[in-house]
């Protein structure tokens, strides 16, 4: 082992490197405290043996200063001539593993150096053991976040980069895009080639949409067929402009599609939306808007790209689900006063059909309805995996009783309001919880 000795005595030096030579130990010596730290700093040590009462650092001083910029473990053992044994328990205090007294004993210092010797070694593999499962554990949370099919990053990594982006944006300004891929017509290749060959079909498409990627940029399976990209410092008209190049990019692998008549191949449709630091604008809005554009690009035809129609309107869009016709009329008239695109479904049945095609930004239903109540509703909205974002909002006058409760706490809304609050202050507290966004669990 390599054995640091500390102590400002000539004679105590002489006569430790004696006995370290003898038991087969290298020796590096130190004239007191300070020398020695600094030579434990720049080459380290296996073992410190250290003079209890020395000039510059005393030898608990040293031991406290190697404990704590040590990288590996050192076995230190405090040489003393003092009778006082509280000193040695300073020492161990101070973090010295071992204490010999003088005059120096060779068969006590051969025992201490015994046990230096298992300690560290133990050490040295507790280190090794600890840096595989630092290791392991970096593995696991990149595959826990990296798409098993595709090798692009999985929906926890979409979901935890947005949150991050959406910081980013709030503080210091920066922009964002947010770009959705659907493979057009997926199932019926599915069901004309196979499962094992629609695998293929999602490796190929999702390699060409990431060699498009800049290195800022990245790509994740959002889930099934769907892709999704964050384009960073991108507007959604410059951020279009690398989409289209990425739905290129697809179209020129040539891959047949069978189930399409003559040479029709596989493509895809996508939509983009951007975010607005000025607008405060939440992540979950984004992503809503870019979906929806996706939407309108299949129903325009597939094989394209569609900007976010709000790109130029950032009014909030409110889908309001009322039976009473009268109250869904005052209700309206309030909230568009207040600056919203109200929508009124009457029917709660066909509540969720409407939210699918039109991806408001948030859901407001009363609690007591024929058909559907709002708490089914809610839930129906939260296990739609394109509405699951969606701010929902139950208006009831029963949230005391415990049906209503028992409901509400199943349905988890984003809020529940009394239908006696005024609807102005109503429309505050609804701006608020859509700014703030429903973040993806």
């Amino acid at each position: 082992m390599r054995v640091l000795i500390a102590d400002d005595s000539a004679t105590s030096r002489l006569l430790l490197r004696a006995a370290l030579g003898a038991l087969g130990h290298r020796c590096v010596e130190a004239n007191d405290g300070s020398e020695a730290f600094e030579l434990f700093t720049r080459a380290g040590a296996d073992v410190i043996v250290s003079d209890w009462m020395m000039p510059g650092l005393t030898g608990e001083e040293l031991c406290r200063r190697v404990r704590a910029t040590e990288l590996s473990y050192t076995y230190f053992i405090l040489l003393t001539s003092l009778e006082d044994k509280s000193h040695a328990l300073a020492g161990m205090e101070a973090g010295a593993d071992d204490y010999l007294s003088k005059p120096l004993n060779r068969n006590d210092l051969e025992i201490r150096l015994g046990a230096a010797v298992r300690l560290t070694a133990l050490h040295r593999r507790l280190a090794g053991q600890q840096a595989q499962l630092e290791k392991l554990n970096a593995a696991l949370f990149v595959d826990a976040r990296t798409d098993g099919l595709t090798g692009a990053a999985n929906r926890l990594r979409f979901d935890e980069d947005l949150a991050a982006l959406e910081d980013r944006s709030a503080r210091y300004g920066h922009r964002y895009s947010v770009a959705f891929f659907d493979v057009d017509r997926f199932k019926l290749y599915n069901d004309t080639c196979g499962h094992a060959a629609g695998d293929d079909v999602l490796r190929s498409v999702a390699a060409a949409l990431s060699r498009q990627c800049r290195t800022s940029d990245a790509l994740y399976r959002y889930g099934g067929e769907e892709l999704v990209a964050i384009l960073t410092e991108q507007t959604t008209a410059t951020a279009a402009v690398a989409v289209e190049r990425m739905r290129a990019a697809v179209e020129r692998l040539g891959i047949a599609h069978p189930g399409l008549d003559g040479d029709g191949v596989v493509t895809v449709s996508a939509g983009v939306a951007g975010s607005d630091p000025e607008m405060l604008v939440a992540a979950g809005a984004v992503v809503k808007r870019a979906d929806l554009a996706l939407y309108r690009a299949k129903g325009a035809g597939r094989n394209r790209v569609v900007l976010d129609q709000f790109e130029g309107d950032q009014r909030l869009r409110v889908l309001l689900v009322e039976p009473s016709l009268t109250r869904a009329l005052a209700s309206r008239a309030e909230l568009e006063s207040a600056g919203f695109v109200v929508r009124v479904v009457t029917d709660p049945r066909s509540a969720l059909a409407v939210a699918l095609q039109e991806r408001p930004d948030a859901m407001i239903a009363a609690l007591d309805m024929p058909g559907l109540d709002g708490a089914a509703l809610c839930q129906a909205v939260r296990s739609d995996p394109h509405l699951s974002h969606t701010p929902f909002v139950v208006c009831t006058a029963q949230a005391t009783s415990p049906r209503s409760i028992a409901l509400l706490e199943e349905a988890t809304p984003d809020a529940i309001v009394d239908e006696t609050v005024p609807l102005k202050e109503f429309a505050g507290r609804l701006t608020v919880l859509i700014v703030a966004g429903r973040v993806p669990a």
